[in-house]
């Protein structure tokens, strides 16, 4: 258990790093390939199109830009979120908390405080999600969530009332920017 706990933090430090889309394909390739081998599989057909047509032209395409133009396409999809929300950053996070994160071996107090913290982390990540969704998020499945976040008074009808998502989106970028992007950081503190 410990050497996966020392991948984890090592993923988990190497996806913090990551600040270009092709170098998140490097990563998922590395780490990842099972979790994602539908869409590496469309990258080598596509690389095997593009290798029988580049005698015919002299433009250079790079192939891992259209395996993160197929990955945002996929989550969008699977995940029933809205496009926008497929940018670099986010899409670091997601495939953070849903292919990394892990909880610690509960073998000393410390770990099971950690485990609590996981356990938070992952409800404030399922509310935004719920956010960022295509559709309006339902507040009454999130309340441990929004009772970390102080956010007990937000009411489900401002939500449904939010014709623009305004208010999702803001209270998503505010989640994302001050609670999901530092967890990952404490995180690989806890390993």
């Amino acid at each position: 258990m410990l050497s996966e706990m020392s991948a984890v933090k090592k993923m988990t430090e190497e996806l913090i790093g990551i600040d270009d889309e092709v170098d998140l394909v490097d990563f998922l390739r590395k780490w990842l390939k099972p979790e994602y081998k539908d869409l590496f599989q469309l990258e080598l057909e596509e690389t095997i199109k593009i290798a029988s047509s580049i005698y015919r032209q002299k433009e250079i395409f790079n192939v891992m830009k259209y395996t993160m133009f197929l990955l945002k396409n996929k989550l969008a999809k699977d995940l029933n979120i809205n496009m926008y929300y497929c940018e670099l950053d986010i899409i670091k996070v997601i495939i953070f908390y849903n292919n990394i994160l892990k909880k610690l071996p509960a073998t000393s107090e410390d770990n099971r405080r950690n485990n609590n913290k996981i356990l938070k982390a992952r409800q404030i990540f399922n509310f935004y999600m719920c956010l960022i969704g295509n559709n309006v998020c339902n507040i009454a499945r999130h309340y441990a969530a929004l009772r970390e976040l102080g956010l007990t008074s937000l009411d489900q009808e401002y939500l449904e009332n939010d014709e623009y998502r305004v208010l999702h989106s803001i209270i998503a970028n505010k989640i994302f920017d001050t609670e999901l992007r530092t967890f990952m950081e404490r995180y690989c503190a806890m390993l």
